[in-house]
């Protein structure tokens, strides 16, 4: 029916996401890994950020999978956005900051950025799986355990 295909689509788009936040995890991995290897120093200040804003991804991948599961969806994709932004915008600041203050090597910026920029593509696909949330399509016959 017109409906399963609807279904079938918007599964196909939250697979899609949750793979991609899978592919996005591994590239955090590396860089993690790759800060190991060439033995980066980063400041304590932003490993807590760093720390901070993978929790708060973490929460948000819950919550849009909350609202996959039911129907009060529309709220949490308006907060998902807003959290991704701040969150991206106030790490970049903070980082901009402590290279000005001598804190952190200007070298430091590319590898940062660049675990700033995989954070903010997993925020992204929260924001669409929340998305697809707010469609009018209930996923919640796939979403209940069988």
């Amino acid at each position: 029916t017109e409906q399963q295909a609807s279904q079938t689509a918007s599964l196909m788009y939250v697979l899609s996401d949750v793979e991609r936040i899978g592919t996005l995890s591994v590239e955090i991995a590396g860089c993690i890994q790759e800060k190991a290897d060439h033995q980066y120093k980063y400041t304590e200040e932003a490993m807590d950020e760093l720390q901070k804003s993978l929790k708060t991804l973490e929460k948000m991948f819950d919550d849009s999978m909350k609202a996959l599961q039911n129907r009060d969806s529309v709220q949490v994709e308006k907060l998902i956005k807003r959290k991704i932004i701040d969150l991206d915008i106030k790490m970049r600041k903070a980082h901009i900051q402590r290279v000005n203050k001598g804190k952190c090597k200007s070298s430091m910026t590319a590898p940062f950025t660049n675990i700033l920029h995989l954070i903010d593509r997993m925020g992204n696909s929260c924001v669409n799986l929340a998305d697809v949330a707010t469609n009018e399509i209930s996923l919640e016959y796939f979403m209940v355990h069988h």
